[in-house]
């Protein structure tokens, strides 16, 4: 498989809830270099569009699992803004676009100076700036959580989201921080029954251990940078990672000492202020817990007077929809800057890229330029593109992901004629359409990959106003879409005027060659160039 195509396919399922088979199923070559690679890609696209990545998380922690999974070490992925939340009395997670969730109690750690993989304990210990407790939620994009290592890695490092507690300055009890991290336990509770007890050992020996493994998996990565002051480190699951539901109520906390078989006067983890070591209060020493709303016909603790406790989240249950703030359009002159130019031409402009796949086409009408309005809408269902042309604003161009699912169309005339008594000026679909001839009555231009009769589904989970990719590349509300016969090409909100000046100069560029050729011009100047440097002779 090309890098291209897992990249696309990968990032298509992200904050779909949807799943893929995994790529070592389909491709037994694909190691974890090749995975490490398409990470670093997609790290690279996430943060193109606004998802800035703020730390690592850290996985396969537990050496018991490494065979299985073929790993050698645990593995790692990218937090990103957009995945990283501080826990508060009032934060709410939701389930939403996630697939087969779970949840891990972790240590994390954030970063005052960069760790290099010659540091023993001590020297790790020095670049901590802070320590917490806190949650990842994890997921799969591979049905039943059946990956090997590569796939993980590829898959987003399993990772959905980072709940940190407050947060501990470490160097003032370093000493003490670092041996109470390589010992303490920890309970896990769903509604109020434990689910599981962890150790510290459970993460490689301890959090330190994770971390320094971190660093020697990062010094030998050709493809990604090694870990820098102000990132953020969780260091694995210290439990078990139970399947997550909308209506759980999870926590953890640190067991009684005596239910574990250690003296009571054991001490306990020096670091964290009483009352409550992991949270402001005297909450039963919670460290921090999850909490979603009641689903219907079933009670949780909830009803207490004193519950949750301060740093508790709300897991909702995850909507058909999700929709996007409205973005900011670009402004109208840098928009009519477009009109009328040749994909080509806008393509070189861009240093060869931006049009998506060859086969999305013109199924009818003319060309088009316009502003992204995306919705995307999965394999066989069209929810999303129902709310998103019931969004369209004049000159608007529906751009609708379907994953390039060829099972039904996605749409025909009556959805799109609604969009175009809005103002919608034209479509564009990685998927197909249907009602051919009343679409060619219409007179809105709609390119997509080909025409079936087949009709969706109208259940979704979909998302509107959200970047999608579609034809292999990344379209976010306020990009520019032009398309004629040659294709469809996506000129970015950002390099909207960068791109205009370009335009104008291959223009020009074009027009003087174009002469020269109608003049009577028998080789090209680039051809001519080369021709002398080989010292070859003209023919």
């Amino acid at each position: 498989m090309e890098d291209g195509a897992i990249v696309d396919e990968v990032l298509a399922v992200l904050g779909t809830g949807r799943q893929v088979a995994p790529l070592t199923a389909r491709d037994p070559a694909f190691e974890l270099a090749d995975a490490y690679r398409i990470a670093r890609t997609i790290s690279d696209l996430r943060a193109a569009r606004g998802e800035r990545p703020v730390g690592r998380k850290i996985g396969f922690t537990n050496r018991s699992a490494w065979p299985k999974v073929r790993s050698k070490a645990p593995i790692w992925g990218y937090m990103y803004s957009t995945s990283v939340f501080d826990l508060g009395a009032a934060s709410r997670a939701s389930l939403a676009g996630l697939a087969e969730p779970r949840i891990e109690p972790e240590i994390m750690f954030g970063l005052a100076a960069a760790p290099t993989p010659d540091m023993d304990e001590r020297g790790l210990a020095g670049c901590v700036a802070w320590v917490a407790h806190g949650f990842e939620i994890v997921q799969s994009i591979y049905p039943g959580w059946n990956v090997l290592a590569a796939d993980a890695v590829a898959g987003f490092g399993m990772h959905a989201s980072a709940w940190i507690g407050p947060r501990h300055p470490f160097a003032a009890r370093a000493d003490e921080w670092t041996r109470e991290l390589a010992t303490f336990e920890v309970e896990l509770f769903r509604d109020e029954a434990a689910a599981d007890r962890g150790h510290a050992a459970n993460v490689l020996d301890g959090p330190f251990s994770a971390l320094r493994a971190l660093v020697a998996v990062l010094a030998g990565d050709a493809h990604n940078p090694p870990l820098a002051a102000g990132e953020i480190v969780t260091t694995g699951s210290l439990t078990h990672a139970p399947p997550i539901a909308a209506g759980e109520v999870w926590r953890a906390a640190r067991p009684d000492r005596g239910m574990i078989g250690q003296p009571r006067d054991a001490g306990s983890l020096s670091g964290w202020p009483e009352p409550g070591p992991w949270l402001p209060g005297r909450v039963e020493r919670a460290f921090y817990g999850f909490r979603a709303r009641r689903t219907a016909g079933r009670k949780t603790p909830a009803a207490r007077s004193d519950w949750p406790p301060t740093g508790f989240v709300m897991i909702e249950e995850p909507p058909p929809l999700v929709f996007a703030p409205a973005a900011v359009r670009p402004p109208a002159e840098l928009i009519e800057g477009f009109r009328g130019a040749p994909t080509s031409f806008i393509v070189d402009a861009m240093g060869g890229a931006g049009g998506l796949d060859w086969r999305i086409k013109p199924i009818v009408g003319r060309s088009l330029c316009g502003v992204a309005l995306t919705c995307d809408c999965g394999p066989n269902d069209n929810l999303a593109l129902i709310a998103a042309a019931a969004e369209g604003q004049p000159g608007d161009v529906l751009v609708a992901a379907t994953g390039s699912f060829a099972g039904a169309a996605v749409t025909g005339d009556l959805l799109l004629g609604v969009a175009r008594n809005r103002g919608v000026v034209g479509f564009v679909t990685d998927g197909l359409v249907r009602d051919l001839a009343d679409l060619e009555a219409l007179n809105l231009p709609v390119y997509a990959m080909g025409v079936s009769p087949n009709s969706p589904g109208k259940r979704g989970p979909g998302a509107v106003g959200l970047p999608v990719v579609c034809g292999g590349c990344v379209i976010a509300c306020g990009d520019v879409i032009v398309a004629d016969r040659d294709g469809v090409v996506v000129v970015p909100r950002g390099r909207l005027a960068e791109t205009l000046a370009n335009l104008e100069r291959v223009k020009s560029a074009e027009a003087a060659m174009l002469e020269r050729v109608r003049g009577g011009l028998r080789e090209l100047p680039v051809a001519a160039a080369a021709r002398r440097e080989s010292g070859t002779a003209e023919h």
